[in-house]
This record gives structure tokens, sequence and C-alpha cells, in this order.
């Protein structure tokens, strides 16, 4: 197989899995907000309680991206590419918050896919940031008098 066509493979699966993980934190997120609605009302968002829940969607935000590096280290790992487990996942959790591995690099005929997890990190990063102003919005609005 090219490398071409190896990095096109690895880097769709690894999109429609990044995708399908943060749809499915959003999902969860979303059917617990409606869920547990009244609740949340109540509490109101501007008492020291709402911390509670607002902490509990960033976590939940936090291990859905978490989970979405560990799709890229395995692309990686499939490709042959790294030593070992924690240098495969080291370099996604480097690449998607676009920070940088300077000691890890892929191989040259698969360096493309560390740009491209850098650039889907940045938009599912972008992607949870209008979740959480979503949700404070509705509730801001559900609180006006």
């Amino acid at each position: 197989m090219t490398a071409i066509l190896a990095n096109w493979i690895a880097g769709c699966g690894a999109i429609i899995g990044t995708v399908l993980l943060q749809f499915g934190a959003q999902a969860l997120l979303m059917r617990l907000a409606a869920r547990h609605r009244a609740s949340l009302l109540r509490v109101g968002l501007r008492r020291p309680r709402f911390v509670l829940p607002i902490l509990f969607v960033v976590f939940v935000l936090i291990f859905g991206h978490l989970l979405q590096m560990g799709v890229w280290a395995l692309a990686y790992g499939a490709l042959g590419e790294l030593d070992g487990l924690a240098n495969l996942f080291y370099f996604s959790v480097a690449s998607y918050t676009s920070v940088g591995a300077a000691h890890l690099e892929l191989s040259t005929q698969h360096r493309i896919l560390g740009a491209l997890e850098a650039g889907v990190g940045t938009l599912m990063f972008g992607w949870s940031t209008a979740l959480l102003v979503a949700l404070l919005m509705r509730t801001e609005a559900r609180e006006a008098p």
C-alpha cells in the first residue's frame, strides 16, 4: 500500500472516530441535561452550586477528547509509527492540542497525519466550546424573568 493511500485510510478513519466520539459526548450531555433540566434550573446559573454541573460537563468533554486522542494514537500505531503506547498517546495528545512533541516525530511518509490531527483537534475543542456556550445560554435564557 502506498503511503498516500495509508494516510488517507488512517486519517479518514481517525476523523470518523473523532467525530463519532464528539457527537456521542454531546448526545450524552444533551440527554442528561434534558432529563435533569428542572433540577438544573432550580440550582440557577448564578449560584455556586451550578459549578458542579458545569464541572461534570467539562469532565465529560475532556474524557471524550482523551478518547479521541486515543483513536489517533491507534491510527499511528497501525501505521507502525513510534514505539510503545506511551509514545503513541503522548504524540497524539501533543498533536491534538497543537502543542507539538519536540522529541517525537512521525516518519516523513506519515507526518501529514500529525498536522491533520492538530486541525481536527482544534475543530473538536471549538465544538466543545460551542456546546458549553449553548448550555450556558440556554440556562441563562430560562433563568431570565
